[in-house]
């Protein structure tokens, strides 16, 4: 899986397109861990939007590894 999580985490968690609601995939491989990410996509969202990370919030994701 790709280090955005098909999207996920660079859009808000309630995000529409005709990609979420017909990705077989994606409702497979989310649909177990749904609360847990969740609170991630919420919490990168809060990190993309802190005045010091003026980055979008597709830049934030790897972020939290480390070198």
């Amino acid at each position: 899986m790709s280090p955005q999580a098909r999207g996920k985490l660079t859009r808000d968690w309630d995000y529409k397109s005709i990609r979420t609601e017909t990705d077989e995939a994606q409702i497979r491989l989310f649909a177990k861990t749904a609360e847990a990410d969740r609170r991630v996509v919420d919490r990168v969202a809060q990190v993309a939007a802190l005045a010091a990370f003026r980055a979008p919030r597709s830049h934030s994701p790897g972020s939290w590894q480390s070198p």
